[in-house]
């Protein structure tokens, strides 16, 4: 029995020796797929396939050869060549209609287009001259008449103040006529002066009858063919007062007729300046 047990032992020792030396002598799964790729990685390529191969890589560098080069820092963008003067005569259609990349703020005014510096700029518009006017303190344009300076109802009967401005260049002396348009053909005459030195500017209430005044300073040497004589209407009427600015050396030659005398003043006068009254 003991014989056995030992016969046994030794044939399971026997066993186990034959197992390790199989699984020793066997190469793992793993191993041989590692030596079939080196194997595979190893193989001498055919003729046909090393041709193939040089071809390839022949057309590869011609392409790389054609491309542009492109600028440094500058990634997958087409470089675009420069148009010529014909291409680029005028804007692209995604350009036309664009609106200014500058805002337009409400109420302001766009600024100007630039000017050409060589572009000589036209000269200013000339101011016309100030008109040649008359006025009175005593009353406005078309306005009445105060009784100081009526014949009616006893009425002062004096000569109104005056005064006028923006004198045409190249004046001698200024010439006075006043004249009832109401008063029918021709319009009657209430005052006429002349000789009105052409440096004054103004005559004062109640200048005196008579040649060659004395007085006031305003009217030192003035003529008058009519003295002044207030209105005296039987209704409401209408005065006309009008200085004419006579030129330098030019004379008058004056009637009682105020429609003639109109005609020669105009003619010989730089400008004039009228003056409406009203009385009733």
């Amino acid at each position: 029995m003991k014989n056995l047990s030992i016969v046994t032992f030794a044939a399971y020792c026997l066993g186990v020796t034959v197992l390790q030396a199989c699984d020793s002598a066997t190469p793992s799964r793993s191993t041989q797929t590692g030596n079939s790729q080196k194997v595979t990685s190893t193989a001498v390529p055919s003729k046909d396939a090393t041709s193939e191969d040089a071809a390839a890589e022949g057309d590869s560098v011609k392409k790389t050869s054609d491309k542009k080069p492109k600028a440094p820092g500058v990634d997958n963008q087409e470089v675009v060549p420069p148009q010529s003067p014909a291409e680029s005569t005028g804007p692209s259609e995604a350009s036309e209609g664009a609106p200014s990349s500058e805002p337009i703020v409400p109420g302001s005014t766009p600024a100007p287009a630039p000017t050409d510096p060589t572009q000589t700029p036209p000269p200013p518009t000339p101011v016309p001259p100030a008109a040649f006017s008359l006025t009175s303190s005593a009353f406005a344009n078309n306005g009445a008449i105060p009784a100081l300076y009526v014949a009616k109802n006893g009425g002062g009967n004096q000569s109104p103040p005056i005064e006028w401005k923006n004198v045409p260049a190249g004046t001698g002396f200024f010439a006075i006529q006043m004249v009832d348009l109401d008063a029918g053909t021709p319009p009657l005459i209430h005052w006429m002066i002349t000789n009105i030195p052409a440096t004054s500017t103004k005559l004062p209430t109640a200048v005196p009858a008579g040649n060659n005044l004395t007085v006031p300073a305003e009217a030192l040497g003035a003529n008058q063919t009519q003295a002044y004589r207030g209105p005296n209407p039987p209704a409401l009427h209408r005065y006309e007062l009008t200085i004419y600015a006579i030129k330098a050396g030019q004379t008058l030659t004056l009637t009682t007729n105020s429609t003639t005398n109109k005609t020669e003043l105009e003619s010989k006068s730089a400008g004039k300046a009228t003056l409406i009254g009203t009385y009733q």
